[in-house]
């Protein structure tokens, strides 16, 4: 259980064995980045891939990087 709570955004898309991607979206007003997890069905990786694909050339936001980084303490 720890494990599937180390990774919650990828825990369905492994039980469930559909394929998942992440791309990047538009920033908070903070900076912050955020993503956006695309499912699809099983067996049509083809599609997602496709899909990820065409929003990517749709919207800048895969060129931008984050104004804040912040460092994890060990």
């Amino acid at each position: 259980l720890a494990m599937y709570l180390a990774d919650i955004c990828s825990v369905l898309a492994n039980l469930t064995r559909t394929p998942a991607i992440s791309i990047p979206g538009r920033p908070t007003s903070d900076g912050l980045p955020v993503g956006l997890q695309l499912m699809g069905r099983r067996f049509e990786d083809h599609n997602l891939l496709a899909t990820a694909s065409s929003i990517q050339e749709l919207t800048v936001f895969h060129k931008l990087r984050p104004e804040k980084v912040f460092a994890t303490k060990p």
